[in-house]
């Protein structure tokens, strides 16, 4: 559901409802946050998959095949499940840390 329709939704409750004005803005600030969140998330995405390729292990690189994969609502749950990992690989210009010569994570 995109903002928009999101918002439409949440007026037309609005109409119908005993909900107050100040109800009705925490309402449509919570799904403009929302909204800026999943942007944020895919945005970022083809980043991260490019460095789980580039610097990842096995699991990793199969995990940024997953992300390459999904859409949008199963990127975000990847996202969710795996955000240290996806924080990491967000950021790496070089190889995370590793541990005798093995990627962590």
């Amino acid at each position: 559901m995109t903002f928009e329709e999101k918002l439409d939704e949440i007026v037309s409750d609005y109409l119908y409802s005993d909900q107050t004005m100040d109800e009705l803005k925490a309402e449509v600030l919570k799904a403009h946050n929302e909204n800026d969140r999943r942007a944020r998330i895919l945005a970022e995405r083809m980043k991260v998959v490019e460095n789980m390729y580039r610097y990842g292990g096995n699991f990793i690189c199969r995990l940024g095949s997953a992300l390459s994969c999904a859409d949008g609502d199963n990127a975000i749950k990847i996202h969710d499940a795996f955000e240290s990992m996806w924080n990491r690989y967000l950021s790496a210009s070089k190889p995370p840390p590793t541990k005798g010569g093995k990627s962590i994570g």
